[in-house]
């Protein structure tokens, strides 16, 4: 996986590139905005990805869920979607059992 980023201020593109699965799902958390820097809008760019997989999809979750970034995906298909919204319904109903 290859990733590039634009940034402005607390503003960043993260594009990423080839196959984005857990372990690269890893490295990319690494880069995104420390929280202790405050609130960041920071935007994932699947476009040029050749294949995401949903254990890649999962490990983005608590970074999504947290409060000191706004994380946003953009080129996912309706599928990853789908699977975003599931995995989000399972964490959120694990969450409150």
């Amino acid at each position: 996986m290859a990733i590039a980023i634009t940034q402005s201020g607390r503003d960043a593109v993260i594009s990423v590139q080839g196959v984005f699965d857990d372990a690269a799902a890893a490295r990319l958390l690494l880069v995104l905005p420390p929280s202790k820097l405050g609130p960041a809008n920071v935007v994932i760019d699947f476009s040029k990805a050749r294949e995401i997989t949903p254990t890649g999809l999962a490990a983005l979750l608590p970074a999504a869920r947290g409060d000191a970034l706004d994380l946003r995906f953009r080129g996912l298909c309706e599928r990853h979607h789908r699977i975003l919204k599931l995995l989000s319904k399972a964490a959120n109903d694990h969450a409150t059992s």
